[in-house]
């Protein structure tokens, strides 16, 4: 369930970090150009996708949830 609490942030940030992520290991500096190097990316992209969507659910994402509440009728 922990994961698909974070999946919205997972979803909006994946692309960001895999554009940014690919670019700089594999033009800058030419790591990935091997399958297993390859498969290391694919693993660093999903960590911080996963580390940035749940800090994202945490900081912002809950918070505002919790506000909510306040706003939905109680009839």
């Amino acid at each position: 369930t922990w994961i698909g609490k974070i999946s919205y942030g997972i979803y909006m940030y994946h692309y960001l970090f895999f554009g940014f992520i690919v670019e700089t290991f594999v033009s800058k500096w030419g790591i990935g150009r091997s399958f297993w190097s390859e498969l290391l990316l694919c693993f660093i992209v999903l960590g911080v996708s996963i580390a940035v969507s749940a800090l994202s659910f945490y900081a912002m994402e809950r918070p505002i949830l919790r506000l909510k509440s306040r706003f939905v009728d109680k009839k």
